[in-house]
């Protein structure tokens, strides 16, 4: 063998070896995979394999609503869907078909049917839709489970008018910020634990808010960030946070807030 094709060999069992090594992100049907698959509200929660051994599943979730639509009393992938809006009585069949009652824009209710296994697949525990781009999988998994009371509420206190007109919050004059008490009605809530950027608009003509000085969580169940930010669309470096030991207090922050972020601690598919 001549040194050339020796340096060429041992340049081959490297690329080959280096193969082997890479990590690889095995993906599975919910049927195959999941176990436990029922629906949770608009969650579609699973005991999924993760592929380290031949028994090990964690819960993972996917939030539906983002990725089916009604069109005319039909079932439909669709970025942004939001079917709940027109359908009712949903349940799971088969395992992994969604089985729903939708309205057309005329006559009576239809029943509908449609596989999410064609877009939500197991990869290594964790299920995610391909419905929006390239599936992103989590580096590690969560402990924290789907809670059976998956409702929360926001109670705000310390409140002002915001927009990016300067011109828009002069009809709304407001007196100077004293009471940062919040109130014991929520100003917002979900029943049915959607992940969120909350901002409150106010409801006239104009991009005008209502922004707050103190943030209560209400709740039963401990398992989200609310995290705060000062603009209506939660971007940028967050503020500040509600964590769990804070729920039911109404918390202080050192400045007027805009956006509360929702976001669950669990094992979730939220886009």
């Amino acid at each position: 063998m001549t040194i050339k094709n020796f340096l060429i060999t041992i340049a081959s069992l490297h690329a080959i070896a280096a193969v082997h090594a890479a990590p690889t992100v095995a993906s599975g049907t919910i049927t195959t995979d999941c176990v436990n698959v029922r629906l949770q509200g608009l969650w579609l929660v699973a005991d999924c394999w993760t592929g380290q051994d031949k028994t090990t599943r964690i819960q993972s979730t996917v939030f539906l609503p983002p990725k089916i639509t009604n069109r005319e009393g039909n079932l439909e992938w669709k970025v942004q869907g939001a079917y709940p809006r027109y359908c009712t009585e949903c349940k799971l069949i088969e395992i992994s078909k969604l089985n729903c009652k939708c309205r057309p824009s005329g006559g009576p209710s239809k029943v509908s049917t449609i596989d999410l296994s064609d877009h939500i697949r197991n990869y290594n525990g964790h299920l995610r839709s391909d419905l929006a781009g390239p599936v992103t999988i989590p580096s590690n998994s969560s402990t924290v489970k789907i809670p059976e009371n998956i409702r929360w509420g926001l109670s705000v206190g310390g409140t002002s008018c915001y927009s990016p007109d300067p011109e828009a919050c002069k009809s709304f004059p407001d007196p100077p910020v004293t009471d940062l008490t919040c109130p014991a009605n929520d100003y917002t809530y979900s029943t049915d634990g959607a992940p969120t950027c909350s901002s409150k608009v106010v409801p006239i003509h104009g991009p005008i808010y209502e922004q707050f000085r103190s943030l209560r969580v209400n709740g039963n169940e401990r398992a989200w960030d609310f995290v705060v930010y000062d603009n209506p669309d939660c971007k940028g470096p967050d503020v500040g946070r509600v964590d769990n030991s804070e729920w039911g207090k109404c918390k202080v922050f050192p400045k007027s807030m805009l956006g509360v972020n929702v976001i669950p601690l669990w094992n979730a598919d939220t886009t």
